[in-house]
């Protein structure tokens, strides 16, 4: 990437050095993502709640530290984070922004879903709310006998 930048493409690439970005956080290029910051550029939105869904704890954080272009509530991110499985990453951002809840039951029923019982389990500390009924029977339904019992 370097050779390119220095020898092919121009450090100024409208619209490209967001997709550049977006991309490394994407598929977790912690490397890639300092080197192109120290370029300037940054990303948007699309690569954070990528990088979020996906796990990819330590990306997330240094992104979080650099302070990323971000135009959105980190609620749904933490939604992200909870439906796929991601307790240290929910942790993370539950710290960061202490004014965001997950408010909703259905996003505790796609957790019981989706079989995360240690997300459950924090949630149900965290005084979110309680899931509905539908969370027993999806869980039940995926197989996740752990989470009925």
């Amino acid at each position: 990437m370097m050779y390119l930048l220095q020898h092919y493409l121009p450090l100024t690439m409208t619209g490209q050095e967001i997709k550049m970005c977006n991309l490394a956080a994407e598929n977790n290029q912690l490397g890639m993502q300092q080197y192109l910051h120290s370029l300037g550029w940054r990303g948007d939105n699309q690569g954070i709640r990528v990088a979020i869904a996906k796990g990819y704890l330590d990306l997330v954080v240094w992104i979080h530290e650099q302070g990323p272009r971000w135009t959105e509530s980190w609620i749904m991110q933490m939604v992200w984070a909870a439906q796929n499985g991601h307790l240290e990453l929910l942790q993370f951002l539950q710290h960061h922004h202490t004014n965001e809840f997950l408010t909703h039951e259905w996003d505790i029923d796609i957790v019981a879903a989706n079989g995360h019982l240690p997300v459950l389990q924090h949630l149900q500390q965290s005084a979110c709310p309680s899931c509905t009924t539908t969370a027993m029977d999806l869980a039940a339904s995926y197989g996740h006998l752990e989470v009925v019992i």
